[in-house]
């Protein structure tokens, strides 16, 4: 299940909402109910993936090698690779059907056990519990449904030159960018303020932390490198 956020997330009456995949009812097959104040749907908006699936990957790649001289090589090439830095921003989408939930004993009653996982009460949700969780003040886990797939463009330049029959000098240029690579951004801290409290500061109160992955991290790295190889055989026979 995805978090959508409408564009201005802060204004009043525009809250996020738990988008599931497919159509129907939404609480098929799990004994969890949000409150009423938690926006969530199974309307078909998604299709069958959390994700847009991005037709755009082109992976060309390109390597040179010249030798203008018997001690001379040139080596050039450059390519382009597409990352996938974590799978679990996926798989911990899951949880938002659990609404990411957490629970704390009290060590006197002893009110958490394998048959009652959960101290929360059903009274805002109005249905018994058990069978059903309440979830109130949910944390939410989504996705950008419209990101891209993240990709570095690499290259190199690298020159190697035969001092003698047992020495080698290298040198070379590697560099490489970064785009739409991912990072998690927080979408309910609370406004700063000297007064009230964090709930009242937060832009959808009914909610908890909300964190999104977003393809809008660039990255970039330049290199040189010197390598002197003696003593090794690099002509054959070796005598």
């Amino acid at each position: 299940m995805n978090i959508f956020f409408p564009q201005a997330y802060d204004a009043p009456g525009l809250h996020p909402c738990f988008i599931r995949i497919g159509t129907g009812d939404l609480y098929e097959n799990t004994p969890i109910r949000f409150e009423p104040r938690i926006c969530a749907a199974r309307d078909g908006r998604l299709g069958d993936r959390l994700v847009r699936n991005d037709r755009n990957d082109f992976a060309p790649r390109l390597g040179i090698a010249w030798s203008p001289t018997a001690k001379w090589t040139v080596r050039t090439g450059a390519g382009v690779f597409y990352v996938m830095d974590t799978g679990n921003p996926r798989f911990d989408m899951s949880r938002n059907m659990s609404g990411r939930l957490t629970s704390t004993a009290d060590p006197q009653l002893l009110n958490l056990t394998i048959r009652s996982p959960f101290t929360v009460g059903a009274t805002a949700c109005g249905v018994p519990s058990p069978p059903f969780v309440c979830v109130q003040t949910p944390q939410g886990l989504g996705n950008d449904y419209f990101r891209r797939t993240p990709y570095v463009i690499q290259y190199e330049l690298n020159f190697q030159r035969q001092l003698d029959d047992n020495t080698v000098a290298e040198f070379g240029y590697l560099g490489s960018q970064g785009h739409k690579l991912e990072r998690l951004t927080s979408r309910n801290l609370p406004f700063p303020s000297a007064t009230g409290s964090v709930v009242s500061r937060q832009p959808v109160p009914e909610f908890g932390n909300i964190q999104i992955l977003q393809g809008v991290v660039a990255s970039n790295y330049h290199s040189f490198s010197t390598k002197l190889t003696p003593d090794q055989c690099i002509i054959s026979p070796c005598p």
